[in-house]
This record gives C-alpha cells, sequence and structure tokens, in this order.
C-alpha cells in the first residue's frame, strides 16, 4: 500500500489529488499496526481529500491522527452518499482496498 501511495503522490498532475483507501482485510492480526503505518504516512502527504472506508479506521486507528480534508466511513455506502453530495469530479483518484470492501461500487460515482 505505501509503494502505491508513494507512486500516487509522485505523478505530476494539475488536478487535485483525492485517495479512496479501504481497510486491508487480509493482513489479520496486524491489521491495526499496517493501517497505522498507512496514516502515519498519509499525514505527511499533501492529497487534497482522503476517504477512508472501513471498521478499523472508524474503531479508534485514526483517533490520534487528525488530517485535514480526511472523512472516514464505515461502510461503502456511506462514502457513496458523500460522493453524491460532494463529487470528485475534476480530481484524479486514486482507489485502493480489499475486495472485501466493495470499493468497486464507488467507480459510478466518481
Amino acid at each position: 500500500m505505501k509503494a502505491m501511495l508513494e507512486f500516487f503522490s509522485k505523478i505530476k498532475s494539475d488536478l487535485p489529488k483525492a485517495v479512496i483507501l479501504g481497510e486491508m482485510k487480509e493482513l489479520g492480526p496486524i491489521a491495526e499496526v499496517e493501517h497505522r503505518k498507512m496514516l502515519d504516512y498519509l499525514h505527511g502527504q499533501s492529497f487534497d481529500k482522503i476517504y477512508l472506508v472501513g471498521s478499523v479506521f472508524t474503531d479508534g486507528v485514526t483517533g490520534s491522527i487528525t488530517m485535514k480534508n480526511t472523512f472516514v466511513f464505515e461502510r461503502v455506502e456511506q462514502l457513496i452518499e458523500e460522493l453524491e453530495r460532494h463529487p470528485l469530479a475534476g480530481y484524479y483518484v486514486l482507489l485502493k482496498g480489499s475486495h472485501s470492501v466493495q470499493l468497486e461500487k464507488v467507480i459510478p460515482f466518481l
């Protein structure tokens, strides 16, 4: 995940950048630690908007990290509601997460 975020951050673009990340359920017992590392990395980046989806984010991993323009959702349907209200038209978007989070449902709303 970190390599993909590094790659995306280095892409030159005149468009604002948005990152949509679903939790990485396949990590099992190390999930909380790895998600915290990812959030620490994101904290140092200058993405215009960050959307986080999944219970690992809503259950406290994000608690100690405050990032501007960061939105946290338990379920993908909540993210879709947000995107219907505030579309990401004109954004360069990175979409990544475990298949079980079902982020593919977001694609029609981008």
